[in-house]
């Protein structure tokens, strides 16, 4: 939370909530009026019913909608495959090759260890993207 704080002195203007409590609580303070919330997903929330953890989400956030003017937009990136998944993977594409984004991944070895990974990313131990390594080169 200090943390957060320190990195945005003069508030959030965006954010991107993709993963619930705590850190949706951490930013709450930080919100700027008229703020805008891209609602994506809520990590902290997996295995629980979608619905109702939105609709949670919602009540939790609902007096800082209103006092703050808060636009908060529902987001599932499956609705644009369709129209942009070409053109992402060729322009992403070109800027992973020539170095202009690097990514990270944290990477397991062995079927056997998939449950060690997957607690891991649920507990925010993880860097990047968690991959599970069942055969050399894959």
């Amino acid at each position: 939370r200090e943390q957060l704080a320190r990195a945005c002195p003069d508030g959030c203007d965006v954010y991107f909530e993709n993963v619930g409590e705590p850190v949706f609580d951490a930013v709450c303070g930080l919100l700027n009026s008229n703020a805008r919330v891209s609602l994506c997903g809520m990590i902290a929330h997996y295995g629980e019913d979608v619905a109702a953890s939105r609709a949670r989400w919602f009540e939790k956030a609902a007096p800082l909608r209103e006092s703050r003017g808060l636009e908060v937009h529902p987001l599932f990136v499956g609705d644009f495959v369709a129209s942009h998944q070409a053109q992402f993977l060729e322009e992403m594409g070109d800027y992973v090759r020539s170095g202009r984004v690097v990514y990270k991944e944290d990477r397991v070895k062995g079927l056997a260890r998939a449950p060690h990974a997957l607690r891991a990313m649920l507990a925010g131990s993880n860097f990047g993207k968690t991959l599970v390594e069942v055969q050399p080169g894959y």
